[in-house]
């Protein structure tokens, strides 16, 4: 049988060569031996297929394509001066056409279909009508086939690769560089063919050229979806309006041997998205901002200065429905996700109408560019310092970004005006002013490092672009989510897209949430069964994070901890889940995220095994647990899975990934508050070390009286109780209620009160004695929390 690709090259022009090797179409009768010469001139044809094939194996010989074009041209002049047309003599006709199809190349399978759309393409090549080929055109087109015999010698070491395949015999990738020649060399070939084509001067179409490629059969009828595509791309590139000036045409094969190259780096496996090594990651920015390239330099960009959103939505929609991404979600999901992500991060933030983006333009394709230069600028401070072999101390580190003089990065600001040049480098001194701090962001083990000696660890390339792109994460966030105050130091407000001025309050993490949640339900990042918790994730940055203060607001740095806190909980959550699995703790029961639930008590003894390997980026953490005896270990587990269980009546029998997601976020958060304010190191919290983090919970603890303690609030102001406690106003009481809830797991009641009247000075007698108290220690802390989980947010409610 003929292969597919031999039917595309008969529908560009070899097939163009058969149409006249048969009597019956003679317009009078002929001699028996004049056929059996005709298909003896033909008999070379049969070994054309089987040269295609190893043409498009880089296996052919300079010599076979030779005597390939020399067969086709014999092949064209048997035809152009021996055969007829039955109703003209010099001409063959779309049915004449697919009779000698049918006689002479069955294995073919032409259709009458087929038939036509071979001729049309032909008019797009040398012109003509479009339903008959003349002998005239047969001479053109003879003339055509010398010009593209030196174009496909050119193309013959590359050939392999326009198969989008892997080396299936060496299992090896084609280089990038390879690549980069091989399509750089199809569009110099492509357009030296244009030149002697019709096709900027014709009424061709893409679509004319998809049910060709139907008609012949050259996609198998499952991978039409594919032409789909390929007919979204093009749309994309070119928008609404046909190819037809040569410059056009031009523009347009250089945006299409770009998509095909980008297309091909990705089937190679050139681009690996992800942190791992500094090549990859240069090779991924690489990739993006050949898509913006693209995207600016193609046919619509450059003639109507936008892209319309409805050429681009479509093939959005495709790369979503086949499976591209490395998450599953809907393609109206993707499509609606996207166009939030241009309003809020590089649009108008959060109060822009997602429903009026109609289009990208110039001001988008720069707010995009800026991210991206911020991106580069950074990590090429980060290449600067180590890479994947050397580590750095964290000092070292910070000395090094303290010297680092990004303005001198003359290459990565040069395409930028001096005002998004100047964005760009406050950016950088926002993420310079992060590292710099006392408990920066960093990281170990693919995770943040939470611990009171976070000084020691030391950073390795992979360590500090983790920790920079949790950095990034936050940025945007802010920058789509925050408020940005206009005042003197920044006048031109949310505008300025700076960080250092913006925060986020309850209200903006309510808003991210609802318009995160239908894509993050469908990529299974969130709990598909849980309400709203923008507010309750608020309260955990605002308290719960090495800055956190309690005020109400999110700046910079308590955005950026939570993030990177969410980011390396998920992390922790992949690795319990794998060792969970190879403990032979899965059920055959899946859970909300599509996971299997786990046998807990296997899961109890899985988790106590390799406590010290989940959570090494927790050292103290990690630490306190191997102090732990089996008893105790297991009351901290059973107190900690009752503050984040999902639902308590599988509590002993069973956990899902429910559970495990907010327990591993929940430790983080205990690790950052001992970090903090453990001072002397020893494990527990002292009264002193309580009452001086007290300040940041203040607010809060306030709150939380009033809103579950009012009658004792106004019974501690009645007239009688001022006689005992005149010394002591409600303020006193709420902050010495909060320490002793720490060390009592429950709220005080009055005979926990001083019960002699205070005359003079609070003092000389404490509202509340915690002398004798015994430190705080984790466990102690869990029961405080399961408190005050609800008030927290620590348990999502269903």
């Amino acid at each position: 049988m003929i292969s597919k690709q031999m039917k595309s090259v008969l529908a560009i022009g070899l097939s163009l060569t058969l149409i006249s090797c048969t009597d019956f179409l003679r317009g009078k009768p002929v001699k028996k031996d004049t056929v059996e010469l005709k298909k003896e001139s033909i008999s070379c044809l049969k070994s054309v297929s089987t040269q295609f094939k190893t043409f498009l194996r880089s296996e052919a010989t300079l010599t076979e394509i030779d005597d390939t074009f020399t067969c086709l041209d014999s092949t064209l002049n048997e035809f152009q001066t021996r055969v007829e047309g039955r109703a003209e003599a010099d001409a063959f006709t779309t049915d004449e056409i697919f009779e000698i199809f049918t006689k002479f190349l069955s294995d073919a399978d032409i259709s009458r279909e087929a038939a036509n759309d071979l001729v049309l393409i032909k008019t797009a090549i040398l012109g003509g009508s479009a339903q008959k080929i003349t002998k005239l055109e047969i001479a053109q087109l003879r003339a055509f086939l010398v010009a593209l015999k030196p174009e496909v010698k050119a193309l013959l070491p590359y050939a392999k690769v326009f198969n989008f395949k892997k080396d299936v015999k060496t299992a090896n990738v084609f280089a990038k560089d390879y690549l980069r020649v091989a399509f750089s060399q199809l569009n110099v070939s492509l357009k030296n063919m244009l030149k002697l084509t019709r096709f900027a001067r014709s009424n061709y179409q893409f679509e004319d050229f998809k049910r060709l490629l139907v008609h012949l059969k050259v996609v198998d009828s499952d991978k039409n979806e594919f032409l789909d595509l390929a007919t979204k791309v093009r749309n994309l590139l070119i928008g609404k309006v046909a190819v037809q000036s040569d410059e056009d045409f031009s523009l347009f094969v250089d945006n299409l041997t770009e998509v095909l190259r980008l297309y091909a780096l990705q089937i190679q496996g050139s681009v690996k998205f992800g942190i791992s090594t500094p090549a990859a990651m240069t090779d991924s920015i690489d990739y993006l901002e050949s898509w913006l390239n693209l995207l600016e330099n193609s046919v619509q960009y450059k003639s109507k200065k936008t892209i319309a959103l409805d050429t681009f939505d479509p093939l959005v929609f495709e790369i979503a429905n086949q499976g591209v991404l490395s998450v599953k979600v809907k393609g109206e999901t993707l499509v609606d996700f996207y166009k939030l992500i241009v309003m809020r991060a590089f649009d108008s933030g959060r109060t822009g109408d997602v429903n009026k983006l109609s289009e990208l333009t110039h001001f988008h394709f720069v707010n995009v560019r800026r991210e991206v230069a911020i991106y580069k600028l950074y990590m090429k401070f980060i290449d600067n310092i180590t890479d994947g072999a050397i580590r750095i101390s964290i000092v070292g580190a910070q000395n090094q970004i303290k010297a680092f003089d990004p303005s001198k990065e003359a290459n990565l600001l040069k395409g930028f005006d001096h005002k998004d040049q100047n964005k760009i480098l406050r950016a950088f001194d926002e993420l310079r002013f992060e590292f710099l701090q006392a408990r920066p962001v960093v990281y170990r083990f693919k995770k943040m490092v939470i611990a009171a000696n976070q000084e020691i660890w030391d950073q390795s390339w992979e360590d500090l672009a983790r920790g920079f792109y949790g950095k990034m994460l936050a940025r945007e966030l802010m920058i789509g989510w925050g408020i940005t105050p206009i005042s003197k130091e920044n006048p031109a407000g949310a505008n300025s897209k700076e960080v250092s001025q913006a925060y986020l309050t309850e209200e903006s993490l309510v808003q991210w949430y609802a318009e995160f949640k239908r894509f993050g339900d469908e990529a299974r990042f969130l709990d598909p069964r849980s309400i709203n918790s923008g507010s309750e994730s608020f309260k955990q940055a605002d308290l719960l994070t090495y800055a956190g203060d309690g005020d109400g607001k999110l700046n910079y740095l308590e955005t950026v901890q939570y993030i990177n806190i969410i980011v390396s909980g998920s992390q922790t959550l992949k690795e319990i889940r794998g060792g969970f699995a190879a403990a032979g703790c899965n059920l055959k029961e899946i859970d909300a995220f599509g996971n299997p639930w786990n046998n807990e008590e296997c899961a109890l003894k899985e988790l106590r095994k390799n406590a010290k390997y989940y959570f090494s980026n927790l050292s103290w953490l990690a630490g306190y647990m191997e102090r732990l005896n089996e008893v105790d270990f297991k009351e901290f587990y059973l107190a900690l899975m009752d503050l984040t269980r999902n639902d308590d009546k599988y509590k002993g029998v069973q956990i899902e990934t429910g559970d495990l997601r907010p327990m591993s976020i929940m430790l983080h958060f205990i690790e950052a508050i001992f970090a903090v304010y453990d001072k002397d190191r020893n494990w527990t919290f002292s009264t002193t070390e309580i009452l001086e983090a007290y300040p940041r919970f203040k607010v809060f603890a306030r709150k939380y009286a009033q809103e579950s303690a009012q009658e004792q609030l106004t019974k501690f102001n009645s007239r009688a109780a001022r006689i005992v406690y005149s010394c002591y106003d409600e303020e006193d009481l709420v902050k010495n209620s909060f320490v002793f809830l720490l060390f009592e797991g429950h709220k005080p009641v009055e005979k926990d009160l001083a019960s002699f009247p205070c005359f003079f000075s609070k003092r000389l007698r404490p509202l509340i004695d915690f002398s004798a108290k015994k430190e705080v220690d984790r466990r102690k802390i869990l029961n405080t929390f399961k408190i005050l989980k609800d008030a927290l947010g620590l348990h999502q409610k269903r």
